[in-house]
C-alpha cells in the first residue's frame, strides 16, 4: 500500500513499534526525526526493506530516518496514522 509519498506508510510505523512508540515527530529537508519510547521496538531491517536510504541513531530515544525530498509527504502521511 503506497501513498502520495510512495511508501508503504502502515509497514513503517509497524517498523517503528507502533503509534504508542512514537513519541514526537518532526522532519527536516530529507529526514525524519523521531523521539521513540522503545528504540529496541525499531526494526532496522524492515525500515531497509521499506526504502528508507539510512537509519541514524542519536541516542536512546531519538533517530533520524534519512528518506529523500519526500519526507514531508512520509510525515504528513504518518501523523494521519498517529
Amino acid at each position: 500500500m503506497t501513498n502520495k509519498s510512495g511508501y508503504n506508510i502502515p509497514a513503517m510505523l509497524i517498523a517503528f513499534g507502533g503509534k504508542d512508540n512514537i513519541i514526537s515527530l518532526n522532519n527536516c529537508v530529507t529526514r525524519l526525526r523521531l523521539s521513540i519510547k522503545d528504540i529496541s521496538l525499531v526494526d532496522d531491517e524492515k525500515l531497509k526493506n521499506l526504502r528508507v536510504l539510512r537509519i541514524i541513531y542519536l541516542n536512546q530515544h531519538n533517530l533520524q530516518i534519512v528518506i529523500g525530498p519526500q519526507v514531508r509527504s512520509v510525515k504528513d502521511e504518518l501523523d494521519v496514522l498517529i
